[in-house]
């Protein structure tokens, strides 16, 4: 049952001050309109109402409604200020006005700070379904009916065609998304909720986690740039580049949909719902294997992997690649092209001219045959 107090204040100091402030003043939306007054005097068409500080408004039985003749000289009563221009305030004592206040007042302010709001599914209708919200304000609780719009009563749009029927006289947790007074219409929605609690329950999931953990998940979308990763019902992301040491074009040769692999968190970002999986830190460094074992001016045969404007790369070994830049190619006369040369798969003779290990870079250059 949701539950939000609409207090009555005492003003300070002059009750025409505060309601100068309260229509006219920046801090407006601060201020209530339930103002708390004592009777001074009663008379045959109103009663005078004192604020203290020698302020006083008459309130007459036309405006303040049946209530104002039962009301006794001396009693703590409680106010709605309607309007107050520089002329004239307008106030009400009515029991039924002062009460349709505070309900819209509070509804305001269930779907200001969405709070959750529970409603029961009385009935189907086009289009939706009408819901029976019960709200506590105060001591008190009131029934408020609703509008569902089926769109907003289930996960996703697709489960309202398939599921009408079950929901009838079941109770939904709801947020209010709008409350129209004039027109007395709530709309309320399921499915923004659903995906609020299952946001919050991401980021406590992504802040639960830490850079370096060893996580299991399965594949759920393949995409140009990387895999999602379902782990524990959260998708992170898994970088192309983080997949292997080898180069390959497309995610889908190294993974498919449905598979389970281990990998590694690499980053977490819980402040935007985020976090990277990384397979290529959990497998061995070919640069801590290489290390060593090759050595400038060493010739080896290697694979053509990728050509390029202004080079070809090559498999020096798995997951390992240098590149032969344009300049260091032998054969190559102006004007031609690399392609005419090389083809990807060829296995070509190459000296190696440079490693850097810092950079992680082996510059190789075509070698002559002896």
């Amino acid at each position: 049952m949701a539950s939000l107090e609409v207090a009555s204040v005492r003003p300070k100091g002059s009750i025409r001050s505060y309601l100068e402030e309260l229509y006219f003043g920046e801090a407006n939306e601060t201020l209530a309109r339930l103002v708390l007054g004592t009777v001074e005097e009663i008379q045959e068409d109103g009663i005078v109402i004192g604020f203290g500080a020698d302020q006083s408004a008459f309130v007459s039985t036309i405006d303040g409604g049946p209530d104002v003749q039962s009301l006794e000289r001396g009693a703590l009563v409680e106010t709605l200020v309607r309007d107050a221009h520089s002329s004239s305030v307008s106030i009400t004592v009515s029991v039924e006005e002062i009460a349709n206040y505070k309900k819209w007042n509070t509804l305001r302010q269930l779907m200001k700070w969405r709070d959750e709001v529970s409603a029961r599914v009385v009935r189907i209708t086009t289009g939706g379904y009408t819901v029976l919200m019960t709200i506590k304000h105060g001591q008190h609780s009131i029934d408020q009916k609703a509008f569902l719009p089926g769109s907003q009563a289930f996960a996703t749009p697709q489960e309202d065609v398939k599921n009408r029927a079950d929901l009838l006289d079941q109770t939904l947790p709801v947020f209010i998304l709008s409350a129209e007074e004039l027109r007395d219409n709530i709309v309320v929605s399921h499915r923004a909720l659903i995906e609020a609690r299952r946001k919050t329950e991401r980021r406590v999931f992504i802040s639960n986690l830490s850079e370096g953990d060893i996580v299991s998940g399965v594949v759920k979308n393949i995409v140009d740039y990387g895999a999602f990763v379902s782990v524990d019902g959260y998708d992170g992301l898994l970088h192309i580049n983080e997949m292997s040491y080898e180069r390959f074009s497309h995610p889908s040769e190294k993974l498919q949909i449905g598979d389970t692999i281990q990998a590694k968190v690499i980053s977490t970002d819980p402040d935007n719902d985020r976090f990277s999986l990384s397979i290529k830190a959990l497998l061995p460094d070919p640069w801590l294997e290489v290390e060593g074992k090759l050595f400038v001016g060493q010739k080896i045969k290697c694979q053509v992997s990728n050509i390029v404007d202004y080079g070809v790369f090559l498999v020096i070994r798995t997951g390992f690649e240098g590149l032969m830049h344009v300049s260091n190619i032998a054969d190559i006369d102006d004007g031609a092209s690399l392609m005419d040369l090389f083809t990807v798969g060829d296995e070509v003779l190459v000296e190696i001219a440079e490693i850097d290990i810092d950079q992680r870079r082996v510059s190789l250059r075509q070698a002559v045959r002896e």
